[in-house]
């Protein structure tokens, strides 16, 4: 089989769209991957009131036998469980009892351990529980992160900037 151009095209000229050419990791990109490191090494500690987002464990009784049981677990604002059930145990402090009206019941919740979690605080100590050799301070961790992740996306761009120019390529003369 024997091809040859008809029509020469200079891929030169092409115009590259500059969401093509984006390969450096943004600021906005970091901030978030360290929120997720936060996140990671959350710690969990007993507090004394119940916010959204706790854990919450009740002892629950009923005049109905499926609602009495020793040990509850309600997580408010995450909607798991019955929102009424959920947002009863809000405000209450530890050994506080709430009394819920649910399917014509009357459940009454004495709240028995509250569990909060907390991230742990943005700094040199969380990059350090990361145990990534020779990288202890937020500094080192930015650095270590780009250093990391940047040549794989300079590959990716090269890539779809690639396959953009031969597509652009085809039309052109073409195929």
């Amino acid at each position: 089989m024997k091809s040859r151009v008809t029509k020469p095209y200079d891929y030169h000229l092409a115009e590259i769209p500059q969401e093509l050419c984006l390969w450096r990791i943004p600021e906005e990109e970091l901030e978030q991957q360290i929120e997720t490191l936060s996140r990671n090494h959350a710690f969990e500690e007993d507090a004394d009131t119940v916010m959204m987002g706790d854990s919450v464990a009740c002892r629950s009784e009923s005049k109905a036998a499926r609602w009495n049981r020793p040990v509850m677990l309600f997580y408010p604002g995450r909607n798991i469980c019955d929102a009424d059930l959920e947002n009863a145990c809000v405000g209450a402090k530890l050994g506080e009892q709430r009394t819920v009206a649910i399917e014509s019941d009357e459940v009454q919740l004495t709240v028995t351990r509250i569990v909060r979690r907390s991230n742990m605080p943005i700094g040199d100590e969380l990059i350090a529980a990361e145990n990534i050799p020779g990288v202890t301070t937020l500094e080192a961790y930015k650095r270590w992160y780009r250093e990391t992740n940047e040549p794989d996306r300079r590959r990716n761009a090269a890539y779809r900037t690639a396959y953009y120019l031969t597509e652009q390529v085809a039309e052109k003369i073409g195929i």
